[in-house]
């Protein structure tokens, strides 16, 4: 319950809610509760809001989209480098792609 409290849950769940449930359960209330009391927040604001999280989420989403490219890039040029190394050792002489 001290950990709920310190993310601020406190006094937003309470142990009755969660005791005896499921670790899955347990967050499925903190999930709902959460969204919940940010629907509420941002009521009066929300057409300000909105774009603000579409910009922030497409932003995200495109962070890890070219995080994923670039660590794929390097894969494939590690695997390449490993094939050269590879050939190498067969033949004595090797031709790198450029």
């Amino acid at each position: 319950m001290r950990l709920l409290d310190g993310i601020g849950f406190k006094g937003v769940v309470r142990v009755e809610d969660i005791e005896g449930r499921a670790e899955n359960d347990v967050v499925d209330i903190c999930l709902e509760q959460a969204w919940s009391d940010y629907e509420q927040k941002i009521e009066k604001v929300k057409d300000k809001v909105l774009p603000i999280e579409k910009e922030v989420s497409l932003r995200m989403i495109d962070r890890a989209w070219s995080n994923h490219i670039d660590t794929m890039s390097k894969l494939r040029d590690g695997i390449g480098f490993t094939f050269l190394r590879t050939k190498q050792s067969f033949t004595g002489i090797c031709y790198r792609r450029v």
